[in-house]
C-alpha cells in the first residue's frame, strides 16, 4: 500500500514539475474587489464578468487550466470576507461588453470563500478547464453573500474588457477598461487537437452550376505534430489532402462540392488526428430536381412582386399558374422556386418577401380580389443586379395538382424605381397579377413570370427480384426449374439471381432442396405455398 501511495504521490509530482505559469497585466492593474470589480460582495447572486483578449492568453492555447491568481490592492484587502463565490470560465469572439449585453454562457469551475486582509485571492479549480482558444470570459457570482465594506472607489484600469452585468447603467463605466492582474496555471498536453466546426452545410445549390468550396480549420494546440488522415467523403462531394500539422499550428481542410447530380446529400467527414482526436463532421448538400414553366412568358425587372411600390410594406402581388402548365410537378414535394427577370434588376433590393402557396380551383382571377388563407413557405429577397429571385421553401409543399396560387407579399420595405409593369402574355389561360389595392387588375393582365420549381428527390428503392426468377427474365417458369435442379446437382453451375432462388420461405437465407420443392408445387398451382 506505501508503495502505490509512493508511485502516486511521484506521479503527481512529475504531474506540477510540468504545470506553467501565465501572469497577465502585470502593471499594477489591482483593484480592492478583484476578481469581483467594483460590486458588493455582501448582494447574493449578484455577477460580474470580464473579457480577456485571445491575443494575451496565447501561450496557454490547448492547454489545461487548473487555478487563477487574482490581486487585491494592499491598502484594501480587509474589505471583503465571508460568504461564498462561484467562479466560471468561457470563451467568447466578443471582444467587449456594451450596455445591454446579458450575461455570457460560462462554466463553473469552482466556489470561493474571500478572507479579510489577504491580498491575492486563489481558485483552485474542481473541474480544470481546457482552454482551446478564444477570448476567455471570467464570471464571479455571489452565491452566499460576504460582508463588503462600502466604498466611492472608481477603478479605472489599462483596457476596455470588464462589464458588471448587474446595476450596469451605473456601473459599467466605473470598470470600464480594467483588466486584473491575473496568474493561471496550466498544463499543456502532448498531443491535442481542435476543429473549429462539427457541421459543414452547403445548403441549396443549382445543377450544372460551379462547384463550391467550404473550410473548417484543424487546430494543433499539443506539443506534437501530427498528421490529419481524412477520409469518408465521395462524389460529388470531394476533399484536399493536409499535410502535417506542427504545434500550434492552423490548418484548413477544404471540401469541394460539385452539384452534377440532383438529389440531397449527406455524408461523414472522419477527421483522424490520432493521439490528438478523431471528429466527425456532418457533410450536406442538396441540388433540387427542376420543372420551369411559363419559359415563354416575357419577364421583367420587378419579378416576383411586379407593378408596384417595393419601398411600401404590405405591396402584394398574386398570380395562379394552371394545373397544365405544373403536370411535371403532380406527386412532387417542391422545396424551392425560382423567378427570372429579363435583364439583371436594377430596381428591387433588400427587404422581404414572405412567399405564400395555396392550391385554388379557378385557373385565373375572376375579380379583383385577393385570394385568403395561404400556406406561407418562405422568406427571401431580391438583390440589385441579379437577374433570378430564390425561394428555399422553409418546408417542403407537396403538389399533387390543381392550380396554384402563389403570393409575394413585401413585409419589409426594400428599394424600388417607381415606374409600373404593364404585363403581356403568351397564354389566354395566364393569370394575372394583383398589387397593392389590387385596383390596377388590367395593368398585368395575363402576366405569368417564368418560373423554376425545385422538388426533392425521393431515394427510389432497389428492385426486388421476382421469386424464383434464378435465371433473371422477371418470372418463374420451367427454364428457372431446370437451372435450380442443375445448381443443386452441380457446384459449378451458376445462378444469376440466388436470392431468388430461395423459394420455400421468405425468412430462409440457404437455396436447398426445400426450395426445388416449393418451385414445383407453384409451377403446378401458380401460387406459392406460404
Amino acid at each position: 500500500m506505501k508503495k502505490i501511495f509512493l508511485l502516486l504521490a511521484v506521479a503527481f509530482a512529475a504531474f506540477a514539475a510540468q504545470a506553467d505559469e501565465l501572469t497577465v497585466y502585470d502593471e499594477g492593474a489591482t483593484n480592492p474587489n478583484s476578481p469581483v470589480c467594483d460590486f458588493y460582495y455582501d448582494t447574493q447572486n449578484y455577477i460580474t464578468q470580464t473579457i480577456l483578449p485571445e491575443t494575451d492568453l496565447m501561450a496557454m492555447k490547448g492547454g489545461i487550466i487548473s487555478s487563477m491568481k487574482f490581486y487585491l490592492a494592499s491598502e484594501n484587502g480587509n474589505l471583503l470576507n465571508g460568504g461564498k463565490l462561484a467562479v466560471s470560465l468561457g470563451t467568447t469572439t466578443q471582444t467587449s461588453f456594451t450596455s445591454s449585453s446579458s450575461p455570457l454562457e460560462v462554466t463553473q469551475v469552482a466556489q470561493i470563500t474571500m478572507t479579510q486582509g489577504e491580498t491575492e485571492v486563489v481558485v483552485n479549480f474542481d473541474d480544470p478547464f481546457v482552454y482551446q482558444g478564444g477570448n476567455l470570459v471570467i464570471e464571479a457570482k455571489v452565491v452566499e453573500a460576504g460582508n463588503y465594506a462600502s466604498h466611492a472607489n472608481n477603478f479605472l484600469g489599462k483596457n476596455a474588457g470588464v462589464y458588471n452585468v448587474l446595476n450596469k447603467s451605473q456601473y459599467n463605466t466605473s470598470v470600464e477598461a480594467f483588466y486584473p492582474k491575473t496568474t493561471f496555471t496550466y498544463e499543456l498536453l502532448d498531443d491535442f487537437a481542435a476543429i473549429s466546426a462539427r457541421e459543414m452545410a452547403f445548403g441549396q445549390l443549382q445543377m450544372g452550376g460551379e462547384a463550391v468550396s467550404k473550410t473548417i480549420t484543424v487546430s494543433n494546440l499539443g506539443k506534437n505534430a501530427f498528421t490529419p488522415v481524412i477520409s469518408g467523403l465521395e462524389a460529388p462531394f470531394s476533399v484536399e489532402a493536409v499535410g502535417e500539422i506542427a504545434s500550434g499550428e492552423t490548418k484548413d481542410i477544404v471540401v469541394t462540392f460539385t452539384p452534377n447530380a440532383f438529389g440531397e446529400f449527406a455524408q461523414t467527414m472522419t477527421v483522424d488526428c490520432g493521439a490528438a482526436g478523431r471528429f466527425d463532421v456532418a457533410v450536406s448538400a442538396l441540388v433540387p430536381a427542376e420543372v420551369v414553366v411559363a419559359d415563354g412568358t416575357t419577364t421583367q425587372n420587378k419579378v416576383p412582386v411586379y407593378g408596384y411600390s417595393y419601398d411600401g410594406t404590405d405591396g402584394l402581388g398574386q398570380m395562379i399558374y394552371p394545373a397544365e402548365m405544373l403536370t411535371d410537378l403532380v406527386g412532387k414535394k417542391i422545396n424551392s422556386l425560382k423567378f427570372h427577370h429579363d435583364i439583371p434588376s436594377q430596381k428591387m433590393d433588400g427587404g422581404n418577401i414572405q412567399l405564400s402557396f395555396k392550391v385554388v380551383e379557378e385557373n385565373a382571377f375572376a375579380t379583383a380580389t385577393a385570394i385568403t388563407d395561404m400556406t406561407v413557405v418562405a422568406n427571401g429577397a431580391p438583390v440589385a443586379g441579379e437577374s433570378e429571385i430564390v425561394f428555399t421553401l422553409d418546408e417542403p409543399f407537396e403538389y399533387n395538382g390543381g392550380n396554384l396560387a402563389i403570393e409575394a407579399l413585401v413585409t419589409v420595405a426594400g428599394h424600388y424605381g417607381s415606374e409600373k409593369f404593364y404585363g403581356i402574355t403568351t397564354e389566354q389561360v395566364a393569370s394575372y397579377g394583383y398589387y397593392n389595392d389590387f385596383g390596377w387588375e388590367s395593368d398585368t393582365f395575363n402576366f405569368l413570370p417564368k418560373a423554376t420549381f425545385g422538388y426533392v428527390v425521393e431515394d427510389t428503392p432497389e428492385p426486388q427480384a421476382v421469386r424464383g426468377d434464378v435465371d433473371g427474365n422477371n418470372q418463374c417458369d420451367m427454364d428457372d426449374l431446370s437451372l435450380l435442379i442443375n445448381y443443386l446437382l452441380d457446384d459449378s453451375t451458376t445462378i444469376n439471381q440466388a436470392g431468388a432462388a430461395i423459394c420455400d420461405s421468405l425468412t430462409s437465407t440457404t437455396v436447398d432442396m426445400d426450395d426445388l420443392s416449393a418451385m414445383i408445387n407453384y409451377l403446378l398451382t401458380n401460387a406459392w405455398g406460404d
